[in-house]
């Protein structure tokens, strides 16, 4: 045992080694208002490019039209409907929204579209029965590609383009509207790139080509009753000195109740908002205070508090733990030893590791972690997370004792919330429910746990947060349409 406690100490160590792709900083936050936005950025005049698209979208139950204005400047884009607006601000990497009957801005960033669009084409990608023409629609229907091919057949003039997949016409480009700078047609194809339904070896052919369309007509999905005929039809192209077209006044809307759904994510939200902003009336434990709580636990036999406050150390404090004097790391190691000789500590540990992936009796360790009586123990609450891990990583849930999942909040992702209402000062557990909605595939959720969670924990770089991190590198390399 003494061994295992040793190497989840250099693991401390190594986690600091490890090295972390540079990532885009969070230079905004999503509980941001506009005017801390537009304080945090030019708002000057710029060139833009303005044109109006009107978009058809037939399918065997009718017919569907929409209509929006798109102003493209070098900073940001702009798409507005009579409805509301939605900017793309490329200088905060933020996705910002509002509509005109609710003045709310809803702020996401700018990773969290093409970031799922690409974890859903890597899980399609998986299929074993996948040809080559689902490809093509996998391709089309996320926008993206993992490496750039050309599965199209092109044909037809500049004028007149054609793209046939197999023997069909799949996509149309007719008409011109007009020449483009480089940067404009870059900013167009980040347009539809976002916009959707669009092949990217067509959006590289239109930004090559450097002309505006008129007009596309796009196959929506192969056939079957959910194969529509998109029309995408571009007019009125102008140029105009636009300014920063973000209005002043807008609340968050993240600080509204009911952003998240249900009272643990409230409560966890409220929480992170509160300890980010330097307002929170909880007590977080510095290092010393851990080192100095285990030595006092460990004297009084308390055993499960010896394992709860070292897993609070693994959460918060990795800096520290590699830095510790040879003195209080021999001293850890005896408290830890000693404590797994308990049994209710020894299970918590087995079940902290079956949560990341050591061991294989998931039922009874999230049965155990169920009826666990660690109220008001220090860092008791991580219970919870430990279990909701426990739950994710297995794949016979449905075939547990019905008990185990009522004992504990639901959905999953009300776990991790319940923790950080308690403890919101460590990324870990905001990376965890993060991922939870990334399964879920809920993108402005998963990026709002992922973005307080980096807000929040000066050291995220160096736990899981940092994985995520070189995601978001990559994806700028992978679909720089997007960014």
């Amino acid at each position: 045992m003494k061994t295992f406690v040793l190497a989840a100490m250099a693991l401390a160590a190594s986690a600091l080694a490890a090295p972390t792709r540079a990532a885009q900083p969070v230079v905004a936050l999503p509980q941001w208002s506009s005017d801390q936005v537009r304080a945090a950025r030019p708002l000057d005049p710029a060139d833009a490019l303005v044109f109006e698209v009107r978009r058809t979208r037939k399918t065997d139950a009718g017919s569907q039209t929409s209509s929006e204005t798109v102003t493209l400047a070098p900073t940001f884009t702009l798409v507005a409907t009579a409805d509301g607006a939605r900017l793309y601000d490329r200088t905060l990497c933020r996705v910002l929204a509002w509509s005109s009957d609710k003045p709310r801005l809803s702020s996401v960033n700018c990773h969290a579209d093409p970031g799922v669009r690409m974890l859903e084409l890597v899980e399609r990608e998986k299929s074993k029965t996948r040809d080559k023409a689902q490809a093509y629609w996998d391709e089309a229907g996320q926008g993206v590609q993992s490496k750039p091919a050309a599965p199209l057949t092109k044909s037809g003039a500049e004028a007149d383009t054609q793209y046939r997949l197999g023997g069909e016409v799949v996509v149309r480009i007719a008409g011109d509207a007009g020449a483009m700078s480089p940067a404009e047609a870059g900013l167009l194809v980040g347009y539809l790139a976002r916009s959707g339904d669009l092949h990217p070896q067509v959006r590289r052919d239109i930004k090559a080509r450097g002309r505006l369309p008129g007009r596309l007509e796009i196959i929506v999905g192969p056939a079957g009753k959910d194969r529509a005929a998109l029309t995408v039809e571009i007019s009125n192209p102008r140029r105009a000195s636009v300014a920063y077209p973000l209005p002043a006044g807008l609340a968050p809307a993240v600080r509204a109740q009911g952003i998240l759904g249900g009272s643990p994510a409230e409560q966890g939200l409220q929480a992170a908002l509160l300890a980010i902003e330097g307002r929170s009336t909880l007590h977080k434990p510095s290092f010393a205070e851990l080192v100095e709580q285990m030595r006092k636990a460990s004297a009084a036999k308390q055993q499960i508090n010896v394992m709860l406050l070292y897993s609070n150390m693994g959460n918060q404090y990795l800096t520290e733990m590699a830095a510790m004097t040879p003195a209080t790391r021999a001293d850890m190691t005896i408290w830890v030893n000693e404590a797994l000789k308990d049994t209710t500590a020894a299970r918590y540990w087995v079940a902290d590791g079956i949560a990341g992936g050591k061991g294989t009796d998931k039922q009874q360790a999230a049965n155990f972690l169920a009826n666990a009586k660690f109220q008001g123990l220090p860092f008791g609450t991580y219970r919870y997370v430990t279990f909701a891990n426990i739950v994710r990583g297995a794949d016979d849930v449905a075939r547990w004792d019905p008990a185990i999942l009522k004992a504990m909040p639901q959905p999953i992702a009300a776990n991790y919330w319940t923790h950080i209402a308690a403890y919101p000062w460590s990324s870990f557990a905001y990376k965890d429910v993060g991922d939870t909605y990334l399964q879920a595939r809920d993108e402005e959720a998963a990026w709002l746990a992922f973005d307080l969670g980096r807000a929040v924990d000066p050291n995220w770089r160096i736990g899981p947060m940092g994985a995520l991190a070189n995601y978001e590198t990559a994806l700028r390399t992978t679909v720089p349409d997007f960014f």
